[in-house]
């Protein structure tokens, strides 16, 4: 074994610390892919369930879609003192996906994200269907 590989442990604890400390720092956080969102459900809630914080899961079935083997979900991690909603986390698959052949529901799912975030972030849209111009055959 590589003695980049002996590190392993230390070098995940650093990039978790990382993460952690970027997204104190950001009110929109978009959770790319399914590795990303098995790492984000054990350090986001842990980090936000407390007296102070709680999280909200908006979920709901889109015509039978699902992104990682259940239903699409907004996470809204929601400031308890005041009820304000002071982060929202979307989920979204790895642009690696569109490339393989995808289903018509997961680029109208991902355009529709991708969309709200530059919408409520400022950025301008140039292709309201990104994803969904690149849809293959699967249906």
């Amino acid at each position: 074994m590589s003695s980049t590989l002996d590190n392993y442990e230390k070098i995940l604890e650093r990039c978790d610390q990382f993460q952690r400390d970027l997204n104190t720092k950001t009110k929109i956080i978009v959770v790319v892919g399914q590795d990303n969102k098995e790492a984000y459900t054990k350090l986001i809630p842990s980090s936000y369930e407390n007296d102070m914080w709680r999280v909200v899961v908006l979920k709901d079935e889109l015509n039978g879609f699902q992104l990682y083997s259940e239903n699409p979900r907004i996470h809204l991690l929601q400031e308890m003192r005041y009820k304000t909603i002071k982060k929202i986390v979307v989920f979204i698959p790895h642009s690696m996906h569109f490339l393989m052949g995808f289903r018509k529901q997961a680029a109208a799912f991902t355009d529709m994200i991708i969309n709200g975030v530059c919408q409520l972030s400022g950025v301008e849209i140039l292709d309201h269907a990104r994803y969904l111009r690149y849809h293959s055959p699967i249906s």
